[in-house]
């Protein structure tokens, strides 16, 4: 997955913000001059990490926001009692520092959003919300006029800070909060 033209090679880290207590944000710039294509929405990354056991771990993560081609962005959720195979989470969030280098594959993924003028209809829960923000993303750059239904629920009743950098936000959004 990291040979030849699906490598995106090595890139920065920009930006670590946490937006809830949980979740923090990753944007790596690119720091080769190969072309590639910017990602389509609802598109994923693969990041490798190396575990502190010396094993190289893949682990996929939704692109939160639309691209240039240059940059992508992607969240992560802590893991409050990670297995074994769930300890690349934490080691982002503990570990990577603004500055540091990181691998990426180019973005994957055939469950995409089409770009017409038909409404949609986008629904999530919890940490699930992180393919919707790059497909709002997507519409917001694109200046799409569709109809947009956002359903989104959630245990906790903090709100995750806003990226959206003066963009259109949703025609419409429902937020649900359940019961721990």
């Amino acid at each position: 997955m990291f040979e030849g033209s699906d490598r995106l090679s090595e890139g920065a880290v920009q930006l670590h913000p946490d937006l809830c207590p949980d979740v923090a944000t990753f944007r790596v710039e690119r720091t080769d001059e190969r072309d590639v294509k910017p990602s389509l929405p609802g598109q994923y990354v693969t990041i490798k990490m190396k575990m502190p056991d010396g094993v190289h771990q893949p682990r996929q993560y939704s692109l939160t926001k639309a691209d240039d081609g240059r940059h992508r962005q992607f969240a992560v959720k802590r893991v409050r009692t990670p297995g074994p195979t769930e300890r690349c989470p934490n080691l982002l969030h503990d570990s990577v520092n603004v500055g540091d280098e990181v691998v990426l594959s180019a973005p994957f993924g055939d469950v995409v959003m089409e770009y017409t003028d038909r409404p949609v209809v986008l629904a999530s829960a919890g940490i699930g919300i992180t393919p919707m923000a790059g497909m709002l993303s997507h519409l917001a750059k694109a200046g799409a006029q569709r109809k947009v239904l956002f359903l989104h629920g959630r245990l906790t009743p903090h709100r995750a800070r806003s990226d959206r950098n003066g963009s259109q936000p949703p025609r419409r959004i429902l937020a649900f909060r359940g019961r721990p």
